[in-house]
């Protein structure tokens, strides 16, 4: 498939996701309106696994459902999932998301409160001799895997706005599995530079992991939204309406409420909108239409 046929099937059916009208032509939209286990397709990194246990005795009094949480290694496994429809519910950073409307019918869900706020700083060690984006040149840069929103696609996006290609300025890019792992590379001389969202940082820096002496933040984008809570489409308005708004009930004075919202690191969820990611999703066509980021291929059937 050519890259200009691939870019124009991103628009229409990023615009048709948006829409509210069903775009996988193989799944009815009103498919499985009544399922007794809520399948939750997560990352599994950090606590989110664990966080969305608590879910399970809350979606059981609010919807008379059990849960069932499907671990996967990448974003590019979780949105194969949602392709298939394996998944019900999934938890997706921005890129994955807008990426997913290409292959799945997911409707936008819930965010935290704090999903709409993210941005990405470029940190360097606290000795470099640079104040700003026009010191870098010639300097390493350290991202994270190509479906990172916050490691890799925006710091890029961002750059490229403000008349900025990291192809010329940077002597080269190496990229690392997490963003942690980018900013060990800075802190033990492999890299002059990394892009690291400004929550890790600061969560870093208040743990006492990260010492603020020992980095210089360089560089800091506009905000965009990230982290994002899909459900497949096939679930039936009348189910995706309780889901939504069992998740929007947990900002209120629900006993079960707090260590709800504790695990899952957010004060209160709000409604998410396709249109929430609309610049999200243009860096991400953007990368496609410069080869940068691939189309998610789609597995064999036999593969998890």
């Amino acid at each position: 498939m050519s890259p200009r046929f691939r870019t124009f099937s991103f628009v229409t059916l990023w615009w048709c996701a948006g829409s509210g009208w069903a775009c996988s032509p193989d799944r009815p939209p009103e498919q499985d309106a009544d399922v007794p286990v809520l399948r939750l397709g997560l990352l599994g990194n950090a606590a989110q696994p664990e966080g969305a246990l608590v879910l399970g005795p809350y979606f059981r009094q609010r919807l008379g459902r059990d849960i069932q949480v499907i671990v996967r290694s990448d974003y590019e496994e979780l949105v194969e999932l949602a392709r298939r429809g394996e998944v019900d519910l999934v938890r997706l950073g921005g890129a994955a998301f807008a990426l997913a409307q290409i292959r799945a019918d997911l409707r936008p869900l819930v965010m935290r409160d704090v999903d709409s706020g993210f941005r990405t700083a470029l940190v360097a060690a606290g000795g470099v001799d640079a104040s700003g984006l026009g010191d870098l040149r010639g300097m390493r840069l350290a991202l994270t895997r190509p479906l990172s929103t916050s490691g890799h696609v925006m710091p890029l996006y961002f750059l490229r706005r403000e008349g900025v290609d990291p192809d010329t300025l940077f002597a080269n890019t190496t990229f690392f599995g997490g963003q942690r792992e980018a900013l060990d590379a800075v802190l033990e001389g492999r890299a002059d530079v990394a892009a690291v969202h400004t929550f890790n940082l600061a969560e870093w820096i208040g743990a006492g992991q990260v010492d603020s002496v020992a980095i210089r933040v360089l560089w800091t984008s506009p905000p965009y939204p990230n982290v994002i809570w899909g459900a497949r489409g096939g679930l039936g308005e009348d189910l995706l309406l309780r889901i939504r708004t069992a998740f929007l009930s947990l900002a209120t004075t629900d006993p079960m409420a707090s260590p709800i919202l504790e695990a899952l690191d957010a004060r209160s969820f709000v409604p998410a909108d396709i249109h929430d990611f609309d610049t999200v999703a243009e860096a991400v066509r953007l990368l496609i239409s410069r080869g940068e980021l691939s189309l998610p291929a789609e597995l064999p059937d036999d593969e998890g």
